[in-house]
């Protein structure tokens, strides 16, 4: 029988078990230091990921009805129909205001323009009627000779009307052939 001493834990490491510390401290594997015929251990991120169990309230529960959900389902499909239907005429709506109210700016700057072209001719009839009213207060006054006489104001004289013999026929005249009895006779 051969006494074969077995490694003692508590004498000091070798070298290689050293470096081998201090690799898993750098590694941030602290304290598990592997030796030779151990199982392998597992990855850092594998050793700190722990299983979570749900506690009672954690996680809301809902319970499904099949054939509850087809009507619901139904429900919210026609509810999304309706909805966009009306987005749809919204947005017509938007696009014939929008138009109306480029038309209105248009109308706006057409008035403004022939409101600014009216001022524009007022202010030129009101230079020319300063400019004549000027020339007249400069013109000298003529004398009471000069003046024409005005006639007087009021109802003018009235005027016999002019007899053109249209409402009676004279003596001398012949009536015209078919306005005679006997040609409207003739004619029948």
């Amino acid at each position: 029988m051969t006494n074969n001493p077995k490694p003692n834990p508590t004498i000091a490491p070798s070298d290689d078990d050293n470096a081998e510390s201090r690799m898993r401290l750098a590694l941030g594997l602290r304290g598990a230091a592997s030796t030779a015929g151990h199982a392998p251990q597992q990855r850092a991120d594998q050793a700190r990921a722990r299983h979570k169990f749900v506690q009672d309230g954690g996680v809301p529960v809902v319970m499904l009805n099949r054939s509850h959900d087809q009507d619901a389902l139904g429900a919210l499909k026609a509810r999304v129909a309706e909805l966009d239907r009306q987005l749809e005429q919204e947005r017509l709506a938007h696009a014939a205001t929008k138009r109306l109210v480029a038309e209105a700016q248009a109308s706006l700057q057409h008035e403004k323009t022939r409101l600014a072209h009216a001022e524009l001719a007022h202010q030129d009839a009101l230079a020319v009627a300063t400019r004549a009213l000027e020339a007249a207060q400069a013109a000298p006054i003529p004398a009471q000779a000069d003046v024409p006489q005005q006639p007087k104001r009021g109802r003018p004289a009235r005027k016999p009307p002019i007899d053109r013999g249209l409402d009676r026929p004279s003596a001398t005249e012949k009536p015209v052939r078919w306005w005679t009895p006997s040609y409207r006779a003739k004619k029948g």
